[in-house]
């Protein structure tokens, strides 16, 4: 272990006591005197500044305890040369002089900028004098130049005449010089990088086309075949829109769901009349209700004794507002579909969504595989509002997932996209 000691011993920063005024007819200016016994070594008093590894050392400790320098008489003085040197002109300025507003003109000086004196003489005295004085002028004053407050354009304008500037050339004997005249500014170089980005472009896309060629050239020709979109029935139903004669098989099937499910959010059973004000106004509202008819079990019109045979409704669908029409959700809607139990997993649901997707998107290509029929007098109860957004609510319980994931994927193959999963909302039938 290395230590010095004794660095500072015999050396004390000077006091104020120290601080002696120059003696008249003395070349010395004032200030401690410092004696060194440095015995002829120049570094000798570095030495004792720094510590063994050539470090500088910290200052005499009472140093820390001083307060810092602060001028007592600042702001006085500073007020002093602001009443002194500030000067705020009562007088509007002259703008009635035409280089005022001319395109070329020199820089605004308000008279009341022209000091008063300069060195205790008046500025014209001053300026007479200004060549002869020591020290010199700076080397690039021009002595034959006027001071500004005698450039005025007229005697009453406060402009200052328009500095002349020299034409801005390009030496052609510089080495940059074929460089700087290929040189457009910023918009050449936005150009440049433009024009860059369209041969990247090109380039990238001729390599495609060649990589596109030949993969063409390896694989064999072979005829495109048609994928088949059409749904798989595995029931005789067709589909049309709903009438009020369907009120009763849809409320029995609506009833299914509400009291052996959790599908249905009631818990009592719906009547006849809730259906029928919900069909009315879903309907007036400009929106789809369709219903799935078996064939196999009524045959609708018949001979003239038999006017008409009761059809079996084995499905329904209908798209109501998810808010009020009247909100900022009037383009959203909300999906509910329902089979009839004993034609579950048929293919109904499959044709009665891809329906009524149809119905509310004009964009939406419908699959083939089921039959659509539609009155001639019944072509308003289809709908004809603007829908943006399509949602399903779907219920399920949270001690069995299989029913979400099935109707999870069963709604992707149309489109759907999971968007939330709300655990624990509610309590029906002994499930959550």
């Amino acid at each position: 272990m290395a230590a010095r000691s004794g660095a500072s011993k015999g050396y004390r920063w000077p006091k104020n006591r120290d601080m002696k005024a120059p003696v008249k007819g003395s070349s010395s200016d004032g200030g401690a005197s410092v004696k060194s016994n440095s015995a002829g070594d120049p570094t000798y008093d570095i030495k004792k500044l720094t510590d063994w590894e050539g470090n500088w050392l910290p200052a005499p400790v009472e140093w820390e305890g001083r307060g810092g320098f602060s001028d007592r008489n600042l702001y006085d003085r500073l007020e002093a040369w602001i009443n002194k040197s500030e000067k705020i002109s009562k007088e509007n300025m002259d703008i009635s002089d035409p280089a005022f507003v001319a395109e070329t003109n020199g820089e605004v000086a308000p008279r009341f900028w022209i000091p008063s004196t300069l060195d205790a003489e008046s500025p014209q005295s001053f300026w007479r004098t200004y060549q002869s004085r020591a020290p010199a002028p700076l080397s690039d004053c021009d002595p034959a130049e006027q001071p500004w407050w005698e450039t005025y354009t007229s005697a009453t304008s406060a402009l200052l005449p328009p500095i002349s500037v020299p034409e801005a050339k390009l030496d052609t004997v510089e080495l940059t010089y074929a460089l700087a005249i290929k040189d457009f500014g910023s918009n050449g170089a936005v150009k440049k990088r433009e024009d860059a980005k369209i041969a990247r472009e090109l380039r990238a896309a001729e390599r495609k086309r060649r990589k596109a060629q030949e993969r063409n050239q390896r694989a064999p020709t072979e005829p495109s075949v048609p994928i088949d979109r059409s749904l798989k029935l595995k029931a005789n139903v067709y589909l049309r829109p709903a009438y009020p004669a369907d009120i009763a098989q849809m409320t029995d099937i609506y009833n299914h769901y509400v009291t052996n499910t959790i599908h249905c959010p009631e818990f009592n059973p719906r009547t006849t009349q809730n259906l029928v004000d919900r069909l009315a106004d879903i309907l007036t509202n400009g929106l789809p209700w369709i219903v799935a008819v078996d064939r196999s079990k009524g045959t609708g019109l018949h001979s003239s004794w038999v006017t008409h045979i009761p059809e079996k409704i084995v499905g329904l669908a209908y798209a109501d507002d998810f808010c009020h029409p009247g909100s900022m959700y009037r383009y959203t809607v909300e999906l509910d579909i329902f089979v009839h139990p004993e034609y579950c997993h048929k293919g109904i649901g499959s044709c009665l969504i891809d329906k009524m997707l149809n119905l509310m998107d004009i964009e939406y290509q419908a699959r083939a595989g089921y039959e659509w029929t539609v009155k001639a007098d019944a072509s308003g109860s289809v709908g004809n509002r603007v829908v943006k957004t399509v949602i399903c609510q779907v219920p399920y319980d949270a001690g069995d997932d299989t029913d979400i994931l099935w109707t999870t994927k069963f709604l992707r193959r149309f489109g759907f996209k999971k968007a939330g999963d709300i655990q624990c909302m509610g309590f029906k039938s002994d499930k959550t």
